[in-house]
């Protein structure tokens, strides 16, 4: 189950995994703004994540100047 691997994963990880991860997904984001022409973060208010988990991908997208919004439907992963 999708939900079991991410708790494992969460509760396992020393912070130094945790900080790779959020760079990561920085660098994801500057990857979609330009093999995707996703619209920089002046021109796009608002971005939404559905299954945010507990905000990897929402902090990576904050820190490079957007408004995210995320939703997660599975409580165990706020």
């Amino acid at each position: 189950c999708q939900i079991n691997y991410h708790l494992q994963k969460w509760r396992n990880s020393e912070l130094s995994e945790l900080e790779e991860l959020h760079t990561d997904l920085r660098e994801m984001v500057r990857f979609y703004q330009r093999a995707v022409k996703i619209p920089p973060p002046d021109s796009a208010p608002l971005v939404v994540e559905i299954g945010a988990g507990r905000g990897g991908l929402l902090a990576a997208l904050k820190s490079e100047g957007y408004s995210p919004l995320g939703c997660e439907p599975a409580e165990q992963l706020i």
